[in-house]
């Protein structure tokens, strides 16, 4: 989601030249039968969550937000966030050296987080989970992976980094974003990848995105086809409702809704 006023960060690796405003993604929802969505801070405006916020401000019962901070940001902020709607801050690894977690300011960050009930967001490729998930683990704070921990090409649930990941699941607080599958290769991991959350974390750990507006060129021709992804990714219907519904209630926050015209799982 973004608008070509928002000024790029310096370190910003994909500027995008198209524009993703909040009503377009509104009437994407719409279009499809989704009751609520969340939105995740583009890396190019760094820390400057001001349109995400104003996105929120719109329809504030449909709309959660994952935004972007520095580490140094003051608890109070943090709560200011939350009761903004934002569920989670994002960590953004790509491409990028991870810092020490172990030293300042990032302790008394993670417990920052914690305490005001916000999870962590964490993008990094698979490798990089050998490095990383120790101490993100001892920090206390609720992980979530995005796109599946991004696995090593051509290795897909055979990367350590991956199995690492799933392997953890068992005992700590760790959750899983399925969506993407063309941000690795082949694609067709996302399969073998799925199958095994399913089996080690559950689907009670598992959440659906549709990595919505595809800054990066993609195949996709339609958001539709990022649902009927789940549907390969996750035969079973019960779990594929409870990924939609349930996990993303306890997840990011929402109301269970009143009624949804059309349930995306309905059709799956």
């Amino acid at each position: 989601m973004f608008v070509r006023d928002r000024r790029a960060a310096p370190n910003a690796i994909v500027s995008p030249e198209d524009e993703a405003p909040v009503e377009r993604y509104l009437d994407t929802l719409d279009a499809n039968g989704l009751a609520a969505g969340v939105l995740v801070q583009p890396r190019f405006p760094g820390p400057d969550n001001s349109y995400l916020l104003h996105a929120i401000a719109r329809v504030p019962a449909r709309l959660r937000g994952i935004a972007s901070v520095l580490p140094t940001i003051p608890a109070g902020e943090l709560a200011r966030l939350k009761s903004a709607g934002i569920a989670g801050v994002r960590l953004d690894l790509v491409g990028r050296e991870p810092p020490d977690f172990s030293a300042a300011p990032w302790p008394a960050h993670f417990a920052a987080l914690a305490q005001t009930g916000l999870h962590l967001q964490v993008h990094a490729e698979g490798p990089r989970w050998l490095q990383i998930l120790k101490p993100l683990l001892a920090s206390g704070v609720r992980l979530v992976v995005d796109h599946f921990g991004l696995p090593s090409e051509g290795l897909g649930s055979r990367c350590p980094g991956f199995q690492d990941l799933a392997a953890a699941s068992r005992g700590a607080d760790i959750w899983f974003k399925l969506s993407a599958p063309y941000r690795f290769t082949p694609a067709t991991a996302a399969w073998a990848c799925a199958d095994v959350l399913l089996t080690v974390a559950g689907a009670g750990r598992l959440v659906w995105g549709s990595d919505w507006p595809w800054p990066r060129q993609t195949p996709i021709q339609r958001y539709g086809e990022t649902i009927d992804w789940l549907a390969e990714w996750v035969p079973n219907a019960a779990a594929r409702e409870q990924i939609l519904g349930a996990n993303a209630r306890t997840l990011f926050g929402f109301n269970k809704p009143a009624g949804v015209a059309a349930p995306p799982w309905k059709r799956l």
